[in-house]
């Protein structure tokens, strides 16, 4: 099979969460590689230039950020660590905004969307520890910037969809030649083009180093030619920070998830979020908000590295029953759309593992799944005429466990046999009466586990990024302890989540981190240019 279409799962799911910063599934779930410790760097820059603007990282936010300080008559260096431009921004769909110029009329009775009331909703899906200036500021602005995007960059836009019942129609998915892209090529190829016209200078494999500070400001930044192999300085009025997270840090991923990312499954790119951005900013004494924030993916079925596929559609993605390591059911499987929730039950649980019987096989198989498969020519309510052959490459591979008996099954999980079939009783149970009086599941999902042979597959937490970090104004300028903002240091995107709590929102505003790091890009610039 090949890759999955989050847009339609997303907009047939169940639950219908959305998948609001979503990363292409490309890639596998390899470890990442060790981090060396830090050390005490010593700079020592063989020549020096000098430019208004230094932004560092190429994403959707460093990009944004660049371009429009370049549009706005800025002198502007771009500098991007890895071989290649965008990094795993080049890899998501869609721009989350409201009231661009796509959705401006879809509002109830024609109008634009109430802003007032998507703030308050959003504020309260984080219990108001998202900062309320910020976000609302970037709400406000966020339309505009798919504006500016498209009338100004030359970006085009296929749609602005609501990925789910509860969202906006806040998605903006970027198109070329009238077909749907990713942002790398809907996005990124024209904002570089524009940014290049009006004297944008990027740099590739030019790793920022550290921090130019003098007298408590920033001044620009170190940076490491890979190319001639030698470091030299950049001085400029503004330093903008959009490294993208630490995702790929293991030591800062533990320190501030309390987890180990050893058993997640990364889907972003395995190298370049090394968390360099926040680093640097904390050596300055930069406060930090809910660092700890990971927007989690789909959960991956273990041993199956590359995301796209049958295997993970069907044990991961379809709302199926769910148990753990000692056998006991431990959520509402109508969740199974929704990455945070799903993920945040998880973690809370030392295994878990994914069953179906005969019977919802066979009824995948002949009748229909629950939820689309949209580049598989497999809609919800129509038959998936893969799902035999899904399992069976699943079972040869190791992925997926065939067992005859319940006994068997408990054997697979390592769990007690009385206490799996108290489980499977008690489900089974549900689904004959149509009332699921343990975690409130639908009946439209419910389905028993009767029908012996039962096909069970281990799931293990995945993730896109983390969005938490350093703490910044409404004007993204990075804020000490002490409350005040350190000069000439700006930070965007995944160095900083200020619009989210301690948990990524899947079911408000689609597309909310790529907006994020857009709307940010744009209003740092002008901010720095006194627009």
């Amino acid at each position: 099979m090949s890759e999955i279409s989050r847009r339609n799962f997303l907009k047939n799911t169940a639950i219908g969460a959305v998948g609001v910063a979503s990363i292409s599934l490309l890639g596998g779930c390899a470890d990442n590689k060790e981090n060396k410790k830090d050390t005490k760097v010593t700079h020592n820059p063989v020549r020096t230039e000098k430019c208004d603007l230094v932004v560092v990282g190429s994403g959707t936010a460093g990009l944004c950020t660049a371009v429009r300080a370049a549009e706005l008559g800025a002198s502007v260096i771009l500098l991007e660590k890895m071989p290649a431009i965008g990094g795993t921004s080049a890899l998501t769909e869609g721009i989350g905004a409201l009231n661009s110029y796509m959705n401006k009329n879809m509002g109830e009775g024609g109008k634009p969307f109430d802003l007032n009331e998507a703030l308050q909703r959003s504020m309260e899906y984080a219990h108001w520890s998202a900062d309320s200036i910020v976000f609302r500021r970037f709400i406000r602005e966020s339309g505009k910037t798919i504006d500016w995007l498209h009338f100004d960059c030359g970006v085009e836009f296929l749609s602005a969809d609501p990925c789910a019942p509860t969202s906006y129609p806040s998605w903006h998915l970027g198109m070329v030649n009238g077909e749907f892209a990713y942002t790398g090529q809907a996005v990124h190829k024209p904002l570089i083009k524009y940014g290049k016209k009006h004297g944008l200078k990027i740099r590739i494999s030019n790793p920022a180093t550290g921090l130019i500070v003098e007298n408590g400001t920033v001044k620009g930044v170190y940076v490491q030619d890979k190319d001639k192999n030698q470091e030299y300085a950049i001085k400029a009025k503004n330093v903008v920070l959009a490294t993208g997270g630490y995702s790929n840090n293991k030591e800062m991923f533990k320190r501030f998830t309390y987890m180990d990312s050893d058993p997640i499954c990364n889907y972003g790119l395995p190298e370049g979020r090394d968390g360099d951005g926040i680093k640097w900013a904390e050596e300055l004494d930069a406060a930090l908000h809910l660092p700890g924030t990971v927007m989690y993916g789909y959960p991956q079925v273990v041993g199956y590295k590359p995301f796209g596929g049958g295997v993970p559609f069907l044990f991961s993605m379809q709302p199926i029953l769910r148990v753990n390591e000692r056998g006991e059911r431990f959520i509402n499987e109508n969740y199974a759309g929704d990455f945070t929730v799903t993920c945040n039950a998880m973690r809370l649980q030392q295994r878990v593992f994914s069953m179906l019987d005969q019977s919802l096989l066979d009824y995948f198989h002949d009748k229909e799944i629950m939820v689309g498969f949209e580049n598989e020519g497999a809609n919800t309510g129509e038959p998936f005429p893969e799902a035999y052959k899904v399992v069976e490459q699943g079972i040869k591979k190791g992925q997926i466990h065939k067992c005859n008996t319940v006994e068997q099954l408990a054997k697979v999980i390592g769990c007690d046999v009385k206490t799996l079939q108290e489980t499977l009783d008690k489900y089974n149970n549900a689904c004959a009466t149509g009332k699921d009086v343990e975690f409130g599941a639908p009946a439209s999902i419910l389905h028993p586990m009767k029908t012996a042979p039962f096909y069970v597959a281990e799931l293990q937490l995945a993730m896109y990024t983390t969005v938490g970090g350093l703490r910044v104004d409404e004007y993204l300028r990075v804020i000490t302890n002490k409350g005040k903002p350190i000069q000439g240091l700006f930070a965007l995107g995944n160095d900083t989540g200020m619009i989210y709590g301690p948990d990524y929102d899947v079911s408000i505003l689609s597309g909310a981190q790529q907006g994020w790091c857009a709307t940010g890009g744009r209003l740092v610039a002008e901010y720095v240019m006194g627009k």
